[in-house]
């Protein structure tokens, strides 16, 4: 029997029954003031705004917007508000998907990147020039998971005239909201911890006047998160909180366990007493990453050597995951940038997921020993 396909429409609501929003004809004061009052009928259906409204309830925002992917994200922030000779100050260490989008796509667009250590305010007001234009922070910082004083880097951002834009996908809003800490403009993927590792989306959450700007871009671009991924969210939405929870207790017992194992050489996780920490943070998440005690080929086995827990690059699914940077997200990264951003043959990134932990630690720790 054939099935009947399904057909997803895209509802557009008025805020009142027999009010009429726009008219056909009707004049417009600004170019603004256009796009602020046709967007909905351009980008937007009922479905994607109940998804934005709450992730801006989430980050405590005035507006968030949902697109395509975090590139796109980062994409079109450039396109909105940088121009031509304009300078981006980035941490010194990045993922390898930043890593990649800024030396593949900044240069087509001229604009330029300089970098600092976060942790340190005198490194950034160093690495600051006039051309600096936006600070473009990861929190906590990727590989090494360093966890800076936010309210402090963006207090000095501003004194610049600088934009602060933080993307917390390692974390989540319910670990930490960037804008109660000054944060311009609040990036994050939605395929990790919201949509439990599917390859969909990301968000930019602003204030109303910021997000007009980029909303533009995102229209010309036709970017906007389609309706069913929009569904998809909105599902597991109501679970995010408890499952960060239970992540990130599993996560700290992992933690404990790895630190004390005689395979493992070095860890770098989110210690939650430390004071930037405590400060900050309401979960420490479910990332971890550790250097094992021997060399690329005795990291590929552990790897293989694994039962039950997978490799891929996505993180913050059902399901722990490991993955080795160096062959993977920072695959088109240059050996010795490599080296020098800390991605070495034997480190190795874990996400914890919400297994019974017994049954992880007793999957790491057989693949360990061999």
């Amino acid at each position: 029997m054939q099935k009947t396909p399904l057909y997803l429409n895209s509802l557009i609501c008025q805020n009142q029954i027999g009010v009429q929003e726009q008219k056909i004809g009707e004049s417009f004061n600004s170019l603004d003031e256009y796009f602020l009052k046709s967007s909905s009928y351009r980008t937007h259906n009922s479905i994607v705004e109940s998804l934005e409204k709450k992730i801006a309830l989430l980050e405590q925002t005035e507006d968030a917007l949902a697109v395509v992917s975090l590139n796109i994200a980062l994409s079109s922030i450039v396109y909105a508000l940088l121009q031509d000779g304009d300078h981006i100050l980035v941490h010194e260490t990045v993922s390898g998907e930043l890593e990649t989008w800024l030396y593949e796509f900044l240069p087509s667009v001229h604009v330029h990147v300089d970098r600092a250590n976060f942790s340190n305010l005198t490194s950034i007001e160093e690495n600051i020039c006039k051309q600096t234009k936006m600070m473009l922070i990861e929190f906590p910082s990727i590989p090494f998971l360093e966890v800076f004083d936010l309210e402090s880097c963006i207090e000095l951002a501003h004194k610049k005239n600088i934009l602060c834009v933080v993307n917390h996908t390692m974390l989540s809003p319910v670990s930490i909201q960037p804008s109660k800490y000054g944060a311009d403009i609040v990036i994050s993927s939605l395929k990790e911890y919201y949509a439990c590792g599917k390859n969909i989306g990301a968000y930019f959450a602003s204030n109303k006047m910021l997000l007009l700007q980029i909303r533009r871009i995102v229209q010309l671009l036709d970017v906007s998160l389609p309706e069913k991924e929009a569904i998809c969210i909105l599902d597991h939405l109501q679970t995010l909180a408890v499952r960060i929870e239970k992540i990130s207790k599993n996560a700290s017992i992992v933690v404990n366990f790895l630190q004390s194992h005689p395979r493992i050489e070095t860890m770098y996780y989110i210690d939650a007493t430390y004071p930037n920490v405590q400060k900050q943070l309401t979960y420490t998440g479910g990332i971890c990453y550790c250097k094992l005690k021997t060399n690329q080929a005795g990291t590929l086995q552990f790897l293989n050597r694994l039962k039950h827990c997978s490799i891929q690059t996505m993180f913050g699914g059902l399901q722990t995951t490991l993955e080795y940077p160096t062959a993977m997200s920072y695959l088109l990264i240059p050996t010795k940038k490599q080296t020098k951003l800390g991605i070495e043959d034997n480190l190795v990134r874990i996400s914890v997921g919400l297994e019974q932990i017994e049954d992880i630690l007793r999957d790491i720790d057989q693949a360990l020993l061999g």
